[in-house]
């Protein structure tokens, strides 16, 4: 299993029901990939009496990798399940070759049968990875990407920072941090407005996007607001930035659990399908946790597989 953090805030860092059980599972070998040392990072957190299992009961069943620098940073994953590090320059140079292979301990690999991802530096302000999922094919040709850009203080200048708008250009579809509207607006928490969103979303063309935010008590009717207010202003700036009347990208709102399907481009549909996964509970997980709690009663196994609800939004 492989776990990517985006940054260690304890928000993040600990996480939700779903993976809390295969924290605690040393049957399940967890590849950890992150910024600086993200060993340290659970070290520092995974211990007594903040936590209930101090970090050396499991640590055999974790593996860690350090992104050194960001955006120079492009991870390969493997048809065997590992992951390959190399450059931006390195994997530019490999794209343009015929039919291009990564040679990892002897054996080669096509790169239509990987998942390449791109790191991007957002602003947090802390250090923050976004994430850009590609998929290519025999050819080395781009088929699809996705970008996930999560806790960012997004800015009407940003498509004007080059790493940027290669970050984002040509994205099938991007996630953006959504929790402010310019009515409440705070600077400097990292985190971003829906109007400056849908105006960048414009700028730059983006097909699809979905906004999330960070507040447990907004309500839907709430949500529906900003994504009404997303759209409004989507439309104003696409009028005043889209000059050759490419179609209009679609807007919608994030949800807890949700799934995106990308189609491939060579059957030429447009749009996503958004999916939700179905968590159900199953057996207990058997694994010691110590005499001085209980908390081994709480931890399930989840089951992550299974779409309860999809949505199909090509054309």
């Amino acid at each position: 299993m492989i776990i990517k953090f985006t940054h260690y805030h304890y928000d993040h860092f600990h996480t939700g029901a779903p993976l809390s059980p295969i924290f605690h599972n040393n049957n399940i070998v967890k590849q950890v990939i992150g910024y600086s040392n993200p060993r340290k990072f659970f070290q520092h957190s995974f211990k007594h009496p903040v936590f209930p299992r101090d970090f050396n009961e499991i640590s055999s069943a974790f593996e860690f990798k350090r992104i050194k620098d960001i955006r120079s940073t492009v991870i390969i994953f493997l048809p065997n399940g590992s992951c390959y590090f190399t450059g931006t320059s390195q994997f530019e140079s490999l794209l343009s070759r015929e039919n291009p292979q990564i040679r990892v301990n002897r054996n080669s690999y096509y790169i239509e049968d990987c998942l390449v991802i791109k790191c991007y530096d957002s602003d947090h302000p802390d250090v923050c990875i976004s994430y850009r999922y590609e998929n290519y094919d025999a050819k080395g040709n781009l088929m699809t990407s996705a970008v996930i850009l999560t806790d960012h203080e997004i800015r009407e200048e940003d498509p004007d920072n080059i790493y940027f708008k290669r970050h984002l250009q040509g994205s099938n579809y991007t996630y953006f941090d959504g929790q402010y509207t310019e009515k409440n607006y705070v600077s400097g928490f990292g985190h971003g407005r829906v109007e400056v969103i849908a105006s960048v979303a414009a700028k730059m063309g983006l097909e699809n996007l979905s906004i999330g935010h960070h507040d447990p008590t907004r309500t839907d009717q709430a949500i529906d607001k900003m994504l009404d207010t997303a759209n409004k202003v989507y439309d104003e700036k696409l009028n005043e930035h889209n000059k050759k009347k490419t179609e209009r990208g679609n807007i919608f709102g994030s949800m807890d659990r949700m799934m995106i399907f990308i189609p491939d481009k060579r059957k030429n549909r447009k749009g996503v399908v958004v999916g939700r996964m179905n968590i159900s509970m199953g057996n207990k997980i058997n694994d010691f946790i110590g005499e001085q709690n209980t908390l081994g009663q709480s931890y399930d196994k989840y089951d992550l597989t299974r779409p309860h609800h999809s949505e199909d939004q090509t054309e």
